[in-house]
């Protein structure tokens, strides 16, 4: 009785279930309805005499040890090398648990439908990873207890030869000259980025720059929710600061990927002592400036 309620409380303070819309039975389409990854996704019951085949001579008699030995075919299902056995076990039991809460469920329904319900299973695994990673992510970097530093003992550098070279380099007419490299990696001879650079390297206050490219040996990042955020230019200003802009189509700047970009970006910024500039640039913002004049502000510190 200890054991139990000790289990009881337990589960209280730190539930554990599958929720509907999760994995639920429309009892009169004989199919189960289980989310995965986003998608609603159906399994359909075999005929009533083949379901009950397996399992329903011994579901009164058994179905305690039955219910254990899903929850163990599950655990084996739904293993991650960083998940301790214990814990998926647990995992597993409490939401075959809840499941059997249910009326419209029963123990014969569960395993014969056992590889959806792992497949569900994974599904919710993945969703409470995702959720995690999001909240430990925002109380470490934006909570605020936070205590954030960017640090310039260790600056980032680019390497003095072979960055991107595997990236095809612009080709256009204009000519940059104040690009870090003699060949400019994944810039196209028009369109808004370009527009960017141009400005860029027209900038009076600009040392040099360069085309920051995604997950390349030497690339600039920002950490994200999940994985890296790899800006599109960054430059080292005349005065000695560094300056990282993130250029972002008006149909974009709205997203939450990009609003995540952003708040790690001026994050960054303000924890660096005065070192470093960040800007979410446009084609035109809300006050109406255009590239240049956001670049003129933003180093101003307006």
């Amino acid at each position: 009785m200890r054991e139990l309620n000790r289990r009881a409380k337990r589960d209280k303070i730190n539930p554990v279930r599958m929720e509907p819309g999760e994995f639920d039975y429309d009892e009169t389409a004989r199919t189960f309805i289980f989310d995965l990854e986003g998608e609603k996704m159906r399994y359909e019951l075999a005929e009533a005499q083949v379901q009950l085949s397996l399992f329903a001579s011994n579901a009164v008699a058994a179905g305690r040890s039955q219910e254990l030995a899903l929850v163990r075919w599950l655990d084996g299902k739904c293993r991650r090398d960083d998940v301790r056995q214990v814990d998926m076990l647990e995992f597993c039991r409490r939401c075959v648990t809840s499941l059997l809460d249910r009326p419209e469920m029963t123990l014969v329904l569960l395993q014969r439908a056992k590889f959806s319900l792992a497949a569900a299973l994974k599904a919710k695994l993945e969703r409470l990873r995702a959720r995690a990673l999001a909240e430990g992510y925002q109380r470490l970097l934006f909570a605020p207890e936070a205590r954030t530093e960017t640090s310039f003992t260790f600056a980032h550098t680019y390497p003095a030869s072979g960055y991107a070279e595997s990236i095809p380099a612009y080709r256009g007419t204009y000519r940059f000259k104040k690009h870090f490299y003699l060949h400019i990696p994944d810039l196209k001879p028009s369109g808004e980025e370009y527009d960017c650079a141009v400005t860029l390297d027209a900038h009076p206050d600009v040392q040099w720059w360069v085309r920051n490219v995604d997950r390349q040996p030497g690339s600039f990042w920002l950490p994200l929710t999940h994985g890296r955020f790899f800006p599109d230019f960054v430059a080292r200003l005349k005065d000695g600061r560094t300056l990282v802009l993130e250029y972002k189509g008006e149909h974009l700047a709205t997203a939450d990927n990009a609003r995540e970009k952003q708040s790690i970006g001026e994050l960054w910024s303000a924890s660096s002592n005065g070192q470093a500039l960040f800007l979410m640039a446009l084609r035109e913002d809300e006050q109406g400036r255009h590239v240049a004049l956001q670049i003129q502000d933003c180093l101003a510190g307006k």
